[in-house]
């Protein structure tokens, strides 16, 4: 009787094991997932910019969908920063989902308990355009071309302080992305103001197009010099003379005054080169 009453009791337990098993799993594979996951759409419903790069040699329409479509090692937000909407009707940063904007869809996620918030600590935004990098705004159908950087967004008026007006800047060289750099874009970098902000990076140098405009071979213009202060005696005055002559003043002193060395052949340099001067524009 009592091993009787122990089978019993023993088939009763796993035939209910059994059974609760199969409703959790049956049922749990039935039931629809609340986990779908969200998607995003483009809204640019036709709306399109213009591409530029490469200092403007490369022009090419995009919309969200030309984005979407380039490989995805050319996906990079920075190619958000290249497209221009000359005619106010494209902004990509608002309606395509590759630069953060486009529409949610799918159902909304659980909430979420609010974090323990620590005190906050007034900060200030900086800009981050460093070493003089700029882009170009344009607008009203290409008509309108303003250089622009950071400081440009921040000195317009109050009402024009739009990111739409973010859209309409390009960078062609590589360099500027307002939406990166300028605070009035969304960018730029928040510092504490108990902190000081971080010290601008090494710059590289300036190009040496002023050394090279002195290394060009030409004359200095006839409203800068005259031959030791006489009126009318320029540059040009100089190759109007015989050959003979030239030759001979470009190997003088250029200037009054005995501690300036200074010779003709430095100043009028392609009269003097063009009469056989060695010195005038050195190879």
């Amino acid at each position: 009787m009592v091993k009787l009453l122990l089978f019993s009791r023993t088939m009763t337990t796993t035939t209910t094991t059994t059974l609760l098993l199969c409703f959790c799993f049956c049922f749990g594979l039935l039931l629809p997932s609340t986990a779908a996951a969200s998607s995003c759409l483009n809204t640019d419903n036709g709306a399109s910019g213009l591409y530029i790069a490469n200092y403007g040699n490369t022009q090419i329409p995009a919309d969200c969908a030309w984005l979407d479509g380039l490989p995805e090692h050319q996906r990079p937000s920075t190619y958000c920063d290249k497209i221009v909407s000359w005619d106010n009707t494209f902004f990509p940063h608002e309606m395509c989902c590759l630069c953060g904007g486009g529409e949610s869809t799918g159902p909304s996620p659980d909430p979420t308990p609010a974090p323990t918030v620590a005190p906050t600590v007034p900060s200030t935004c900086h800009n981050t355009d460093y070493c003089g990098v700029s882009g170009l705004y344009i607008a009203n159908h290409g008509n309108t071309q303003i250089p622009a950087d950071c400081a440009w967004f921040d000195g317009l008026p109050e009402h024009q302080q739009s990111l739409t007006n973010c859209d309409k800047v390009v960078s062609w060289d590589d360099t500027f992305f307002p939406y990166q750099m300028c605070c009035a874009c969304g960018g730029g970098i928040s510092i504490p103001d108990t902190e000081d902000p971080p010290p601008s990076p090494d710059c590289p140098p300036e190009d040496e197009d002023d050394e090279d405009d002195e290394d060009e071979c030409v004359d200095t213009p006839d409203d800068e010099w005259t031959y030791r202060g006489k009126s009318k005696k320029t540059c040009s005055w100089l190759s109007d003379r015989p050959i003979q002559k030239q030759q001979k003043i470009c190997k003088k002193k250029a200037n009054k005054g005995s501690s300036d060395k200074t010779k003709v052949y430095a100043i009028c340099k392609a009269t003097c080169h063009a009469v056989d001067n060695p010195n005038a524009c050195p190879a």
